[in-house]
C-alpha cells in the first residue's frame, strides 16, 4: 500500500517538480496534502473512492490514476506550463474515467435495489 507521501512525490514528480527518490520540501509536502485529500474527499461524496477516507488503503490499480489526478490539481501551483498542463488535465480526464471503472467493478457483486413507481 503507497503511503500519503509516497502518492505526493509521484504526483509531483508527474509535473518534474520531484526528483526521483527526492523528498518534498515542508511547505510543499503541506501544500500538496491539502490537494490530496481534497481530491480523495470529492472521490469519496461520489462514491469512487472504494477504499474510503484512507488513501492508504487504496489498491495499487487505482494509485496511478489517483496520482494522474492529483498533478492535474497541483501543476498551477508549481508553474506548470500551459502545454503541459493541458496534456496532465487531459490525462486526468482518463485517470477519472479509469477510477469510475475500477469503482462500478468493485461494487458490482452488491444487491441493488430497485424501486418500481
Amino acid at each position: 500500500m503507497a503511503t500519503k507521501a509516497d502518492l505526493r512525490n509521484r504526483a509531483m514528480q508527474e509535473i518534474r517538480k520531484l526528483g526521483v527518490g527526492a523528498p518534498a520540501s515542508p511547505e510543499d509536502a503541506v501544500d500538496v496534502d491539502i490537494r490530496l485529500d481534497n481530491i480523495n474527499e470529492l472521490l469519496v461524496v461520489k462514491n469512487i473512492a472504494t477504499w474510503g477516507d484512507d488513501v492508504t488503503l487504496m489498491g495499487k490499480e487505482a494509485q496511478e490514476p489517483f496520482v494522474i489526478l492529483l498533478a492535474a490539481r497541483i501543476g498551477p501551483m508549481f508553474g506548470l506550463g500551459r502545454t503541459d498542463q493541458e496534456d496532465i488535465d487531459k490525462r486526468a480526464i482518463g485517470a477519472l474515467r479509469e477510477l469510475r471503472e475500477l469503482s462500478s467493478m468493485a461494487r458490482s457483486g452488491e444487491p441493488v435495489q430497485a424501486v418500481y413507481y
